[in-house]
């Protein structure tokens, strides 16, 4: 029954994630105003919000056993990740701060989660910490990057690996409220450890020199 609601949430936040999309297209102005007025719906400050509502999540299912209303709360703030986006580049509020503030709130909002369902028995403990360091890595390296004047701009490899985490959260959950399914947790950690690494190395690599190196490497060839 309560993997039903959990699938309700899902829909129900994808649901209020078009209507908003909707809403901001259509009052363009009245939000802009907004933005300039409210410093709490700025993409950086919903960036705090759902880390801390992130938070407030484990709390509520892990220590009050009030599950559904801490999936109610993740789910929320997972729902907080998409929409700071989506008012960053609609309303041009994109700033230095915002590129490596948005990454390190998709850690803190979904890393806990991880490490306590590795620590719960359902992922391997070794997995989840090497996960952690080549996560903590790649935002260290953000920041070295952005000293050398390189993009830290979000790519589609590191969406793919915040929607996969998000993706390992929610199965965790299904893990930990007892559902009787195969556990491959660990092979989701390892996609998303692949991911993470992969998101890294086409920052600090350009584009460019891979293309060049395509081209090198036909020229020798051919």
């Amino acid at each position: 029954m309560r993997i039903i609601t959990i699938i309700f949430f899902v829909v129900i936040a994808c649901i209020i994630e078009i209507a908003l999309e909707v809403s901001l297209a259509l009052r363009r102005t009245s939000f802009e105003e907004t933005l300039e007025t409210n410093k709490w719906v700025h993409p950086n400050a919903i960036c705090v919000w759902r880390t801390i509502l992130a938070f407030i999540g484990m709390v509520v299912i892990f220590q009050m056993n009030w599950f559904l209303i801490g999936v109610a709360v993740f789910t929320f703030a997972a729902l907080l990740d998409r929409l700071d986006g989506i008012i960053a580049r609609d309303f041009n509020k994109v700033t230095e701060t915002g590129k490596w503030l948005d990454p390190l709130a998709d850690k803190l909002t979904y890393l806990p989660y991880i490490i306590f369902f590795a620590y719960s028995g359902y992922f391997s403990i070794n997995l989840t910490w090497v996960l952690v360091c080549v996560e903590s890595f790649g935002q260290v390296g953000r920041r070295i990057i952005s000293i050398f004047g390189g993009s830290i701009a979000a790519n589609k490899i590191g969406k793919a690996k915040a929607v996969f985490c998000y993706s390992l959260v929610a199965y965790g959950l299904l893990l930990y409220d007892g559902l009787n399914i195969a556990n491959i947790g660990d092979s989701m950690l390892i996609v998303c450890i692949a991911l993470s690494a992969l998101s890294f190395i086409t920052k600090a690599i350009p584009i460019s020199w891979y293309e060049k190196l395509v081209n090198a490497a036909n020229r020798a060839y051919f």
